[in-house]
C-alpha cells in the first residue's frame, strides 16, 4: 500500500517536492528558505528547541522543524472544528501530543474497528504504529496546537503547509 492516503496528498507532496527542487536548484541550501517562507527545519543538524513555544506560536496547519535520517519533528495549528482527515503511514510511526488545546483521537485496526478512541487534553499524547488508520479532531473552543514526530520522516524537509 502507497505511503500517502489518496491521490491528492501524492499530487501535493509532488509539486510541493518540484518546487522545492526547483528553488534549491537555482540557489544555495540557505538562500532556499528565505524564497518566498522562512525554513525553519535545521535537520540534521543537533539543535535546542523550546518545543511549547514553537507549538504555541505556529500560525500554520504544519511546519517542519526538524528533519533527520530517522525522525522528524513537526508543528501543527489546527482551527476550532477542523481535524487531520483519516490517515495511515505505512512504515513510519507517529507521536502526537497535545500543548494546548482539546483533541478527539481515534485510531482504527486493519478491520475498521476503533482500537482507540480518546480525548486528549494539554499534556496528552496518543503514540500511532505504523499501517493504523488515524484522524485528529480538535473538539476544543480554541485552536488545537500540537506537535508530531514521526519516524522515519514522512513530509519534505521544510514543509509549510498553510
Amino acid at each position: 500500500m502507497n505511503r500517502y492516503s489518496n491521490k491528492k496528498e501524492r499530487a501535493e507532496r509532488l509539486v510541493n517536492f518540484q518546487r522545492e527542487k526547483t528553488v534549491r536548484g537555482k540557489m544555495g541550501m540557505a538562500e532556499a528558505g528565505q524564497a518566498g517562507q522562512r525554513r525553519l527545519d535545521r535537520g540534521p543538524l543537533p539543535v535546542s528547541i523550546n518545543l511549547e513555544a514553537k507549538a504555541i506560536e505556529n500560525e500554520n496547519y504544519l511546519n517542519v522543524l526538524w528533519t533527520g535520517a530517522h525522525m522528524q519533528l513537526t508543528v501543527m495549528s489546527i482551527d476550532v472544528g477542523s481535524e487531520i482527515p483519516m490517515e495511515v503511514h505505512e512504515g513510519e510511526e507517529q507521536l502526537i501530543y497535545i500543548e494546548r488545546g482539546e483533541a478527539e483521537i481515534i485510531v482504527m485496526s486493519s478491520e475498521n474497528k476503533a482500537e482507540l478512541s480518546e480525548k486528549l487534553k494539554s499534556g496528552y499524547c496518543a503514540v500511532i504504529p505504523s499501517s493504523k488508520h488515524h484522524r485528529v479532531k480538535n473538539i476544543g473552543d480554541r485552536e488545537l496546537k500540537l506537535f508530531s514526530v514521526y519516524a522515519p520522516p514522512v513530509h519534505m524537509r521544510g514543509t509549510v503547509q498553510r
